[in-house]
């Protein structure tokens, strides 16, 4: 299954490091980024555009809920998550550099 991913709160009190991560997972400005976490802030939800499999929004639900984001899947219908499909680059699994789960990943294995 494919899902969006929705954000419908931050409860956090950084709203800096918020907009950052925000970010630097979806690959927005940070203007972007935080124009989008003080709505959340204020009580507006957002919803990401781009269509993520199962294994990707439950990461993605993971790293943005340990980051005060209160997080909502959005199931995507399979005929429809086909048409919004980009081709699909080849990429080793966890390298960590490409689009938003490469992101997360690298948050989450951080050495801390």
């Amino acid at each position: 299954m494919s899902y969006r991913i929705g954000l419908n709160r931050f409860e956090g009190d950084d709203l800096e490091s918020a907009a950052d991560q925000l970010a630097k997972v979806f690959r927005i400005t940070k203007a972007e980024a935080s124009r989008i976490v003080i709505g959340l802030s204020d009580g507006n939800a957002w919803q990401f555009q781009q269509i993520t499999s199962t294994e990707q929004s439950q990461m993605a639900e993971n790293f943005l809920s340990s980051k005060g984001f209160e997080v909502e899947l959005h199931p995507v219908a399979e005929d429809m998550a086909q048409d919004d499909a980009e081709p699909a680059e080849e990429e080793p699994a966890n390298t960590g550099n490409k689009g938003i789960m490469g992101k997360i990943w690298l948050e989450l294995n951080k050495k801390r």
